[in-house]
This record gives structure tokens, C-alpha cells and sequence, in this order.
């Protein structure tokens, strides 16, 4: 009997930013491919981060969280990406993740 060959799925490298304003820590990361610029996917990210983290109407880490998700899907909607928020005072955090962007399951 032999065992079954487990498959691995593709290891995804992801850059990441972290910004912080008075309610939360906002923390998005994107899939980065070879030729990619670092330089410029960051400043992209970074930006859609300060927005998203001055917005008035976010009132929730979930909110938050699903708002930024939805920016990276507009702008990078094939890749891989995640967001962590946590508020500043108290306890607990949200997560949005889409692994394996498209085509990213290769």
C-alpha cells in the first residue's frame, strides 16, 4: 500500500503595510510576483491604507476590514491579499483573506 503524495500549495510571497490612527491598526498585504515593483505596489497599498484608516464612516474592525478588502480587489482583483485590523483600545481583531489569488493557484 503506498501513501497518498500530499501537493503542497504555491508558497505566495505578500508585501505589507501598517498604518495606525486613533481607532485603529490597519494592516493590508498583497501578493508580490517576480517583476514586480516593490516600490510601487507599497505606495499603492500604502495610500488605499491612510484612506481607508481616516474614513470617518468606518465605525467597526469588520467594516474596516472588508472596506480595504474591497479596494485591493478593485485595483489588484488576480491576486492574492489580507487585512488585519485591530482597534487601538480593546481587545480582538478582523481578518479578510483571499489566498491563492487567481491565477494564483498554479
Amino acid at each position: 500500500m503506498t501513501s497518498p503524495v500530499l501537493q503542497r500549495p504555491p508558497e505566495e510571497t505578500y508585501i505589507r503595510t501598517s498604518i495606525t490612527t486613533e481607532l485603529w491598526c490597519l494592516e493590508p498585504a498583497i501578493e508580490y510576483r517576480e517583476g514586480d515593483s516593490y516600490e510601487a505596489l507599497m505606495h499603492h497599498l500604502d495610500l488605499m491604507a491612510r484612506h481607508v484608516g481616516a474614513s470617518e464612516s468606518n465605525t467597526n474592525v469588520v467594516q474596516v476590514a472588508r472596506e480595504m478588502a474591497g479596494h485591493i480587489k478593485q485595483w489588484q482583483p488576480d491576486r492574492a491579499y489580507f487585512v488585519e485590523v485591530w482597534p487601538v483600545e480593546g481587545p480582538g481583531f478582523c481578518q479578510v483573506y483571499q489566498p491563492y489569488g487567481i491565477p494564483g493557484w498554479r
